[in-house]
């Protein structure tokens, strides 16, 4: 009965989505249904799927959270250049200190872990980091910062 309830709210919500607009900038996020969000409600964090938006509620993961508790929406894009970058970049230094490691080993080299290849390996992974982290943007609700929800007409 629940998942009937469900899947009639998610066929009756498909054109809605949530608007954070930050005044004075230019910055801007819209929300569709289905897309993956990140908030917090009540001291309470939570990640996961929009399932549902309404004038006056979401539903994120099978919980129902009324529009005027949220406090914070924290967003870090998947597609653009600079996360991708960040992402290879610390694969990049896990691998090169993976190689380097069995090189040396096959080569019969001592010690294994070499203080150059160890320092050049965090670089690759702090750069990656630090990328990463430098993409996402928090969003606090409060009166510079505002979350409303669109309907299409």
């Amino acid at each position: 009965m629940l998942g009937l309830f469900l899947l009639f709210i998610y066929s009756s919500s498909s054109g809605q989505m949530i608007s954070i607009i930050k005044a004075g900038t230019k910055q801007r996020r819209i929300y569709h249904v289905g897309e993956h969000i990140e908030l917090k409600y009540e001291k309470k964090m939570l990640k996961g799927e929009l399932f549902y938006i309404s004038d006056s509620t979401l539903i994120v993961e099978d919980k129902i959270i009324p529009t005027t508790s949220i406090r914070l929406v924290r967003d870090s894009p998947s597609g653009n250049f600079q996360n991708r970058l960040g992402k290879k970049l610390v694969a990049t230094g896990i691998f090169y200190f993976c190689i380097t490691t069995i090189n040396r080993t096959g080569n019969g080299n001592y010690p294994l872990f070499v203080k150059d290849n160890l320092s050049v390996s965090l670089g690759f992974i702090f750069t990656g980091l630090v990328l990463r982290k430098l993409n996402t943007h928090i969003y606090r609700i409060n009166n510079k910062c505002k979350l409303t929800v669109l309907s299409p007409i």
